[in-house]
């Protein structure tokens, strides 16, 4: 699944450890000593594409956005 990162333009890495808020998914724990997993995230262009469940977890954390839309609040 295709992310943006806020600034949507450039590279940069983005290292994030969902295991630690959701123990409970094997994806996202080492099987022997059920430590968080660290994944890192690579924006080229803004974009990123990984796995849906670290999109949607980046997402709901607001580590990244969904959309390359740039939105703001008006004044």
């Amino acid at each position: 699944m295709k992310i943006y990162n806020y600034g949507s333009h450039g590279a940069g890495t983005v290292f994030v450890s969902p295991g630690t808020h959701h123990p409970e998914n094997s994806n996202w724990v080492d099987e022997k000593t059920r430590a968080p997993k660290m994944f890192t995230v690579r924006f080229r262009d803004g974009v990123a594409d990984v796995d849906t469940g670290i999109a949607m977890y980046m997402v709901a954390r607001k580590l990244a956005k969904s959309s390359p839309i740039i939105t703001g609040v008006a004044a």
